[in-house]
């Protein structure tokens, strides 16, 4: 089934296709995860929590940047998937506050645009730490490929078991995608 999500005002159509999501043997292997989305967009909240609560991972969400650091403080989360433009404290402001407190902590920028373009925000969202960028609109298994990516990056480098805010120093970094439309490549970068 494909559901098209009203767009925040200056972004282009968000299409995410939701449904029967079968986990494939990355998705297998990550077992429940926690993952806090943070978007200001209700439905786009509730389609990518159907995604990820279907992949059986454990999902908190928070409607802007401000309730998004609330919840990392609260909870032991594994991963962190945020929109960029928001009200109140946009991703940018997130990513950076996120990475003083929790420095290899794995997120996820994704964004549909504004007038700057959706490339300089996601650029900028890399630099401040997130280790992968989407560009909206996605598929589900595009954000079920990112999420993998990113749990396996945590799984590669965290000796720790459980929490991922306990990285150790120096993770290797994914590359962002530099697509509008095309998939994850999945290539690591030293």
């Amino acid at each position: 089934m494909r559901r098209d999500i009203d767009p925040p005002a200056g972004a282009s159509d968000v299409n995410v296709e939701i449904g029967a999501v079968e986990a494939n043997s990355e998705t297998a292997l990550t077992g429940k995860k926690h993952v806090l989305l943070i978007d200001d967009e209700p439905r786009m909240l509730r389609v990518m929590r159907e995604i990820l609560e279907t992949a059986d991972h454990t999902v908190f969400d928070a409607l802007n940047g401000e309730a998004g650091l609330d919840v990392v403080l609260e909870q032991p989360v594994d991963l962190v998937i945020t929109d960029i433009i928001m009200p109140e404290k946009e991703g940018i402001e997130a990513i950076a506050e996120i990475k003083v407190e929790h420095p290899y902590l794995p997120i996820i920028a994704i964004s549909g645009g504004s007038l700057k373009g959706v490339g300089s925000y996601l650029e900028t969202a890399a630099v401040l730490g997130a280790c992968m960028t989407l560009a909206k609109p996605f598929h589900s298994s595009e954000l079920l490929e990112f999420v993998d990516g990113a749990l396996a990056l945590n799984r590669a480098t965290s000796p720790f078991e459980g929490d991922a805010r306990a990285f150790p120093p120096d993770p290797p970094r994914l590359a962002r995608s530099q697509r509008t439309r095309e998939p994850y490549a999945g290539r690591l970068i030293a």
